[in-house]
């Protein structure tokens, strides 16, 4: 089970968000302005929030190779169950969707930009990854 902590810290940082936004123009001017633009320059309040919404969703759905080597086990089962109750025919249907969804998504993976070992890990994780959540 995933530790419910992330969540209440972004709840958290969203009601900080909402406080920000119902401040007159003239103190979010104050509080949120940054004192320069480009690469080192600090972040408005609007911004902090938004940076912690991103790591926060980052880190829930975070998967790992471990994970994705048990989905692949349960899928294989159950593939399995299909071939021994329901015939070869839905094996070859449900085998045939998991194996389209991988293909689906490499080749997304390497529109984005990834090659060669890569794009078969990340299409991998992305695949099965859902195996860590269990």
């Amino acid at each position: 089970m995933r530790d419910p902590e992330p969540l209440e810290r972004l709840t958290a940082r969203r009601a900080d968000l909402d406080e920000f936004e119902e401040q007159p123009a003239e103190v979010r001017a104050e509080l949120g302005t940054p004192a320069q633009d480009g690469e080192g320059r600090e972040l408005n309040a609007y911004e902090r929030v938004l940076v912690e919404d991103r790591r926060v969703r980052r880190e829930m759905l975070r998967t790992s190779a471990g994970g994705s080597h048990f989905g692949l086990v349960v899928t294989v089962f159950t593939v399995a169950l299909f071939a021994a109750f329901g015939g070869a025919r839905w094996a070859l249907t449900v085998g045939g969707a998991v194996g389209a969804w991988f293909a689906l998504v490499l080749m997304l993976v390497v529109l984005r930009g990834r090659r060669g070992w890569t794009a078969v890990k990340r299409a991998y994780l992305l695949t099965f990854g859902w195996g860590s959540w269990m």
